[in-house]
This record gives structure tokens, sequence and C-alpha cells, in this order.
């Protein structure tokens, strides 16, 4: 009962932290000035609003990426971003923008296309040395060595293409929300909405594989036909969030291993919750990345590695305590 009014609280509080959002930019607009002015009446329906509804779903399903990659590899630190899928769909985009195919194919589909390819091949490669190895370690520092090679392709498309193109790439690896409307929203709930239904269905699966995957099968789970299905719809949701935001680092470690901390994977409001933190936290970030050094935003990837590096020293200062 304690943990449903927990849920229900956070709900709340999410509801008012959004509509505070809302009303906060770069020329510090308040609640009276956004009712009273047309001008700013667009900007906060056209601009802010897609932008913090976005932001919402995005962060929290990055936190639902983390917490599924975590879960079936069995490290804390695992993300979509430290295996490299973030990487490789980053590669996908740019590899999309370097060939002109943004001519072809819309960039509403085509991008996050491309970008899913580059993230789901990047997943196969993991998963199969993962299969392979039964190491931990040695598939995170394979996602590693991946995001080092994708990451070098980038810049090689950066070095190689004209200044707009290598402007524009550079800005997209920062991971940023702005530009964001309508029609990627359209594109952005039903890869929320079917990447969450699924996790939330396969939720006692992945509990079980997380303690083993000699464990899980004894209890019946076809482990494999899991995972698989797992990645497919993890890439895809990488795929389509870079494809619109870029690459937004942190989120997908940080949020899971701070649920987990406090209220334990086992808990029947794990997802939920994580779900919920992570797209406040990254509609927090955004709306501090919007007026920190107003009236210039930053990115948001800025903010949220600021904070995603920091927690990591914490946590190994933390493991340094503890293991003496």
């Amino acid at each position: 009962m304690r943990l449903f009014i927990t849920l229900l609280l956070t709900l709340i509080i999410s509801v008012l932290i959004l509509l505070s959002a809302v009303f906060i930019g770069s020329d510090y607009s308040s609640l009276v000035d956004g009712i009273t002015s047309e001008q700013l009446k667009s900007i906060i329906i056209n601009v802010r609003l897609p932008r913090v509804i976005a932001s919402f779903f995005i962060g929290g399903i990055l936190a639902l990426g983390g917490l599924v990659f975590q879960s079936l590899f069995r490290n804390p630190l695992a993300t979509p971003y430290t295996l490299g899928s973030a990487s490789g769909a980053s590669f996908g985009a740019a590899l999309y923008y370097a060939l002109g195919m943004n001519s072809i194919f819309p960039t509403l589909f085509g991008a996050p296309t491309f970008t899913f390819l580059g993230a789901f091949l990047t997943v196969i490669v993991v998963s199969l040395v993962s299969r392979a190895s039964r190491d931990n370690n040695i598939v995170l520092l394979m996602g590693v060595a991946l995001s080092f090679i994708f990451s070098s392709l980038i810049m090689f498309i950066q070095y190689v293409t004209d200044l707009h193109l290598s402007q524009q790439l550079l800005r997209f690896t920062f991971g940023a929300m702005d530009g964001i409307t309508y029609s990627h929203l359209i594109l952005l709930f039903p890869v929320c909405a079917i990447t969450f239904f699924i996790i939330v269905s396969f939720r006692r699966e992945i509990n079980m594989i997380s303690i083993s995957d000699e464990f899980a099968s004894s209890r019946g789970v076809n482990v494999d036909n899991i995972k698989i299905t797992l990645y497919i719809v993890v890439s895809i949701m990488i795929g389509t969030v870079v494809s619109i935001a870029g690459p937004i680092g942190f989120v997908g470690m940080m949020i899971p291993h701070i649920m987990r901390s406090f209220l334990g994977s086992d808990s029947k409001y794990f997802i939920y919750m994580t779900f919920i933190v992570g797209g406040l936290f990254l509609t927090i970030c955004d709306t501090v990345s919007r007026i920190i050094i107003s009236p210039i935003q930053l990115p948001v990837g800025i903010v949220t590695s600021m904070i995603g590096g920091t927690f990591f020293i914490f946590l190994l200062i933390n493991n340094i305590r503890r293991s003496n």
C-alpha cells in the first residue's frame, strides 16, 4: 500500500513538474506572461509543450532500456549506450545524412530506419559475444570497443563532409531536445507505448534472467527468445530516440540503479517508477539546459553527462569504501 501511495504521489509530482517546465524558458517568462502574451502562447504551445512531452517520454524509455540491459547482462553499469547500440544508432544517422538519403526518404521515417539498423547491428554483435563468452566483463568491453569504432567513423564523416553537415552532425552527437515538433511525437508515442508494454509483459522473465540464465530456464523461460525479442525492441527504441534527440547518455545507467537501490528489482512498481523518474530526470535536465546560460540553450546531453559522470565517480568511490 505504501508503494502504491508513493507511485501515486510521484505521478502527481510529475504532472506538476511537467506543467512548470512548459512555462520555464530562456526568457524567464512567467505563468502570467504565458497567459497574456499571444507570442508566448505560441511558443508554449508549439515549441515548449512538445519538447517537454518528448523529454518525459524519452527519459522514461531510456531508463527502461537501461533497466533491461542491466538485467539481461547482470551488470549495474550496462546500458544501451555503454554496450555501443547508441553509438551504432548515431553512426546510422550520420550515414543517413552524409549519403544524402534525406533527399530520398523523409527524415521523420528515414532517419529512424538507419538509426535502428545501426543499433540493431551493434546489439546483435554484443549478444553473440555474450552467448559465446558468458563473461559480462568481456561483453561490456566489446560494447566499449564498438562505441569507439562507431565514434571514429562518425568523426571521419564529419571530417570529409562540408562544413554545414559537419556542424549539424557535431550538434547531433551532443544530444538535444530543441527542434522537436508534434510530428516527432507521432513517431515517439507508438514506440514508447509498445516498448513499455513489452517490458512490463516480460517483467517476470526479466527478473529471473537477472538472476541467471540457468535459473530462468529451470522455471520454463525460453531465455534465447526473450533476449532476442528484448534486443529488437530496445534497438527500435534506441534508434527512434537517437533519430529524434541524438544520443543522450547516462539516463539509462543512473535511474534504474537508483530505483533498484530504493525499491528492489522484485517490486511490482519497479518498472513504473523507473519510467516515471527517468522521464522526470530528463525533463528537469532539459529545463536546466534552457536557462543555465540563458539566452543560450545548452544541449541536454551536456547536462546529463555532467550529472552522470559525477554519479559514476560516486559509485566508484562507494565501491572502494565497501571493498575496504
